[in-house]
C-alpha cells in the first residue's frame, strides 16, 4: 500500500510568484521547526488515515467537540474508510487513546462550496464520530479546541501554532514524520500573502510566515491555534503551500475559521443521525464555544 501526498493531487496547478523565494531553512527547521510536544500539550490534534482505492493518505484534524473533528475538505473528498486517532504523539509507539473508524458518507460533511483543485476555496470539512463518548475528554491526552469568539479578529501579528505528522523535507520520496511535531508561525496579512499567491488569497484564507518552519505535505487539515486568555483557539485549517516546496520560506495558507463559525455550529446542531441528544454539545451562532464536558446548551 502506498502513501500518497494530497499535495500532488490537488495543488499541481497552483501558480506562485517564484520571484519571492527566501533563503532556505536550515536542516533542523524543516516543516515543524518548533519541536516535539509532550503528551497532552495539544490534546485536540487528530491524526487521520484516509483509505481510498488501496491507497493510504495522511491528513490532520482538530477535535472541536468530543464527537466532531474539523479538517480540510481536500482530505476527505474521496474515501472508503477514515481512521481517526486521538491522543497520539508517536505513530509507532502511541500512546493511542482512541481510534474511530468512519465509513459512512453522511458522517463526513464537506463545505457545499468547496471547489478543487486550483483555488481550494472553502477548504473545510467536519467528521462526525458516531461512537465517541463525552468521557473521552476526561483523559489528559484528549481534549477539544475552542472556536474563535470574535469573528472580526484577523489575528495578524499573533504567533500561531500548527501540529502534524507531515513530511520533514521537500526531498522526493520523503516520508511522513513518526512523531507529532509543532511549529510557531506569525500570522501575516493577506496582502503580503497575495504577493506570492495572487488572487487565490481571498478573505476566507489566513496566512502565516514560515521563517522558523512550516506545515508540509501530510499536514493538510492541521489546526492552526492561538491562545486567547489562556484558552487554545483554532483560527486556521491547513490548506496549501507553495507547489515548489514547504522549506523555501513561502507563506503557508490556511482556511480562516472565523469565516465558517456559523457553518460549523449549524452542523454540530444537526448531526447526521438526527436531532442532538443530551450529551451533544450545541451552541448558537453567538456563543461560538461549548463546555468542554460536551453538555448540551439550551438554544
Amino acid at each position: 500500500m502506498s502513501i500518497l501526498s494530497l499535495k500532488s493531487l490537488f495543488l499541481s496547478t497552483l501558480i506562485i510568484n517564484i520571484g519571492l523565494i527566501h533563503p532556505g531553512l536550515t536542516d533542523d527547521q524543516f516543516i515543524f521547526g518548533g519541536g516535539y510536544p509532550d503528551l497532552g500539550i495539544f490534546p485536540h490534534h487528530a491524526h487521520l488515515q484516509i483509505y481510498h482505492d488501496s491507497h493510504l493518505y495522511v491528513c490532520a484534524g482538530s477535535l472541536i467537540r468530543y464527537n466532531w473533528v474539523l479538517t480540510a475538505a481536500q482530505c476527505v473528498l474521496r474515501f472508503d474508510n477514515i481512521q481517526v486517532y486521538l491522543g497520539l504523539v508517536n505513530r509507532e509507539e502511541g500512546p493511542i487513546q482512541h481510534i474511530v473508524a468512519v465509513d459512512k458518507a453522511d458522517h463526513v460533511i464537506i463545505h457545499e462550496d468547496y471547489n478543487p483543485p486550483s483555488v481550494l476555496s472553502n477548504d473545510i470539512a467536519m467528521i462526525y464520530l458516531e461512537n465517541a463518548k463525552p468521557e473521552w475528554l476526561d483523559h489528559p491526552y484528549v481534549g477539544t479546541v475552542d472556536l474563535p469568539q470574535n469573528i472580526n479578529d484577523n489575528f495578524v501579528g499573533q504567533t500561531a501554532t500548527a501540529t502534524g505528522f507531515g513530511v520533514t523535507s521537500d526531498d522526493v520520496g520523503a516520508e511522513i514524520s513518526m512523531d507529532l511535531k509543532y511549529v510557531d508561525m506569525p500570522v501575516i496579512t493577506n496582502e503580503v500573502c497575495a504577493q506570492t499567491f495572487g488572487n487565490v488569497i481571498t478573505e476566507s484564507k489566513l496566512c502565516t510566515g514560515t521563517a522558523t518552519g512550516s506545515t508540509c505535505a501530510g499536514d493538510e487539515g492541521s489546526g492552526l491555534t492561538v491562545e486567547i486568555e489562556g484558552i487554545r483557539t483554532i483560527i486556521g485549517i491547513g490548506s496549501f503551500r507553495a507547489a515548489i516546496g514547504c522549506t523555501l520560506g513561502h507563506p503557508a495558507v490556511f482556511t480562516r475559521v472565523t469565516e465558517f463559525v456559523d457553518w460549523i455550529n449549524y452542523n454540530v446542531q444537526n448531526p447526521p443521525n438526527g436531532p442532538p441528544t443530551d450529551d451533544t454539545c450545541v451552541c448558537d451562532c453567538v456563543c461560538h464555544t461549548c463546555p468542554a464536558s460536551g453538555v448540551k446548551e439550551e438554544l
